[in-house]
């Protein structure tokens, strides 16, 4: 994971979303229905954490053995995927953490969009 120094200095180039993204985007996630799937049911529940994120709205593409975050050029399959140009028009650059913990804890981003995916700590 990415201390804060490091992400400090990833989103340092991308712009601040606007109050306008900032409730547009809340208002995006409080209506989506799939990601509260992933909380837990029972108190004390877990944070719910927004984030600025230099690559939101991209999809990844494997090339050889990397994954490359791409901009989004045309409506996914799911209503969330929508082409980079729309996302970031409507939410800058704000996103909402994977919820798939090996997802999140497997995966690093460097500078230029390319992911690597971290060796499985042992427990």
């Amino acid at each position: 994971m990415l201390g804060l120094s490091a992400y400090r200095q990833l989103v340092a180039t991308a712009p601040r979303p606007t109050e306008e993204q900032c409730t547009d985007f809340v208002r995006y996630v409080a209506t989506a229905h799939s990601w509260y799937k992933h909380l837990p049911y029972r108190l004390p529940g877990v944070p719910l954490v927004f984030y600025i994120d230099p690559f939101a709205g991209c999809d990844a593409v494997r090339e050889g053995g990397a994954t490359r975050l791409v901009p989004r050029e045309s409506q996914g399959f799911h209503y969330s995927a929508l082409p980079t140009m729309d996302y970031r028009r409507r939410f800058g650059h704000l996103s909402l953490p994977e919820t798939r913990r090996h997802t999140r804890q497997r995966h690093e981003c460097r500078r230029d969009g390319v992911t690597r995916r971290r060796p499985r700590r042992h427990q």
